[in-house]
């Protein structure tokens, strides 16, 4: 009877990582990013504007071939930053 609350605990953090992509998972954005790529600009977005902004620019100079992939996703996260997005990663 003590694992059950366990095995839910498990099971939404599970479900909330599932479903917190932009569009529920159905969207394009974050296609060519790994979980850790997402999961980075994700908490950069719950961190303001300027950090996911600061996240952006340090992502896109660590890995040039996933710029655009991030930008995409960054702002999805957070559309009213997407100016902002794109010039941090040089777009």
């Amino acid at each position: 009877m003590k694992f059950i609350p366990v095995a839910l605990l498990l099971a939404g953090c599970v479900g909330m990582d599932a479903g917190s992509d932009p569009g529920g998972g159905r969207s394009k954005a974050g296609a060519g990013l790994n979980s850790e790529q997402r999961w980075n600009l994700r908490a950069a977005a719950k961190g303001g504007e300027h950090e996911l902004v600061s996240t952006v620019a340090r992502m896109a100079w660590d890995a040039p071939d996933s710029k655009q992939a991030v930008v995409e996703y960054a702002s999805a996260l957070r559309p009213e930053s997407a100016d902002q997005i794109g010039q941090a990663a040089g777009l």
